[in-house]
């Protein structure tokens, strides 16, 4: 049986970017490895498939307390199917919800946590989500949004989030040896030096084999995700929105924001944005 890698995010922060980096530098082949392809080395954690069985009728009407009190069995049958260690995708905090924690550390060997300034990550949670930048302001600072709209997607549970606050201290209070925090704007502005980071956290040496890098970094490229987006070959777009890879850009914020809408963002996230050289 193998054991979970978390890749952990709040929506819209580089989840997607990261995942495709990971895969490719793991399956090191001299091709990008295709969408199609990339359940052999990764999962969903909110797939429906790890709670048949455990949850009776449709998953998709349960209520949130049974999917938090199943989460835990579901992600060790989700690390049972696997032989070794595989990359599961999550956007639940790392806290209990209903009195059960959302994270089985039982079946888990780490994480990675991609974070990113919640002045942008507002912007493209709002094109996302179909709403205005002013609700999706108080939508990221609300306890328990929803991470999918449900009945939206019958392929999966509800992910039961915190405010953004919350999400990022839930799973970087505690630093330790098995946890990798990475900033979307340093993956933009330091690629070299954060992917490779991101490479030592699993084991592999980006001095010692400079070309598996630079591979894994090329076909997970923003240009590269949009042109199989276009192509029909990525399918995890929002029926909210027109495209899910949108600009891949930092700093928006400073274009698209009133000084109201940011003042609001920083005053109830500051703490955070603070630790992490945002604010």
């Amino acid at each position: 049986m193998g054991r979970i890698l978390w890749l952990a995010s709040y929506p819209k922060a580089g989840n997607t970017w990261v995942r495709t980096f990971m895969i490719n530098l793991i399956a090191n082949r001299p091709e990008p490895v295709p969408f199609a392809d990339h359940g052999r080395f990764a999962a969903e954690e909110p797939h429906v498939r790890w709670y048949r069985g455990l949850i009776e009728g449709d998953v998709n009407k349960v209520s949130m307390r049974l999917v938090a009190s199943m989460r835990g069995r579901a992600q060790a049958r989700l690390a049972a199917a696997y032989p070794r260690n595989v990359l599961v995708k999550t956007h639940c905090a790392n806290h209990k919800v209903h009195g059960y924690p959302q994270i089985n550390k039982a079946v888990s060997s780490g994480a990675v946590y991609v974070l990113r300034n919640p002045l942008d990550l507002v912007i493209s949670y709002a094109d996302h989500m179909g709403l205005e930048i002013d609700e999706a302001i108080e939508n990221i600072g609300s306890f328990h949004t929803l991470g999918t709209d449900r009945g939206e997607n019958p392929r999966q549970v509800p992910e039961l989030l915190s405010d953004w606050s919350s999400h990022v201290r839930s799973w970087t209070a505690r630093p330790n040896e098995r946890l990798h925090v990475v900033r979307y704007e340093d993956l933009i502005d330091r690629p070299h030096h954060s992917f490779a980071g991101i490479a030592r956290f699993l084991g592999i040496d980006p001095d010692g084999d400079r070309e598996r890098l630079e591979r894994a970094i090329s076909f997970s490229s923003f240009e590269t995700l949009k042109a199989a987006e276009a192509s029909g070959e990525f399918t995890e777009t929002s029926p909210h929105a027109r495209r899910f890879f949108r600009e891949g850009r930092k700093d928006q914020w400073r274009e698209v924001l009133s000084e109201a809408q940011i003042t609001r963002i920083t005053d109830r996230h500051r703490e955070q944005m603070r630790r992490f050289g945002y604010a």
